[in-house]
């Protein structure tokens, strides 16, 4: 009979033998990535190995808000794809062997796109995640729109807002041309 520590051993061992002949990249120009609204883009996963040894390449979507998650569509032994659902997105392709392609993006494609496969040996899948933002301006207001003098020990307060914007705007004070300490992130709108 195996012990709890015996079978960790055992598990963690074919954890290592059996995982996928290469290795997913991430695209080379980050894993948050910022798009203008009408724009075609490419999310470009590199592979370092053979994919030919590959059995199934897969590309998800989850959407921002949660209310499209699922597969877009998927490769299997280095075919054609197939199996594409345009619900989750409306305009996309494949483009062999790990790129997603979008087009005419709008706010419905934030989200986080991953990208996916698994050979034969394999016990897990590998998979890289990127974090897509449709980029929409923040609509800023201003508590204290004009320049005020204070003495000094005068308490003052001016709030600046951005909500709106994707991704979420960042605020930073200055003081005669010198960042403040206290700065901040809007909320995300969803």
């Amino acid at each position: 009979m195996i012990t709890g520590t015996g079978f960790l051993i055992l598990f963690g061992l074919g954890c290592l033998l059996f995982q996928c002949e290469g290795q997913v990249q991430p695209p080379s120009n980050g894993t948050r990535l910022i798009f203008f609204p009408g724009s075609t883009v490419k999310i470009d996963w590199s592979f370092v190995g053979d994919i030919s040894q590959v059995d199934i390449r897969t590309w998800f979507f989850n959407s921002s808000d949660g209310s499209r998650t699922g597969r877009l569509a998927r490769v299997i032994d280095d075919g054609i794809p197939g199996q594409e659902d345009f619900s989750l997105i409306p305009r996309f392709e494949i483009d062999k062997p790990a790129a997603l392609i979008l087009k005419n993006v709008d706010q419905s494609y934030n989200g986080m796109y991953i990208f996916s496969l698994q050979d034969g040996k394999s016990v897990q899948p590998q998979s890289s995640e990127v974090v897509v933002f449709i980029a929409e301006k923040p609509t800023v207001t201003l508590t204290c729109s004009s320049p005020v003098i204070l003495n000094k020990g005068d308490d003052f307060t001016c709030e600046c807002r951005g909500p709106g914007g994707n991704p979420p705007a960042s605020v930073t004070w200055y003081k005669d041309g010198k960042k403040i300490d206290r700065t901040g992130t809007e909320k995300p709108k969803y």
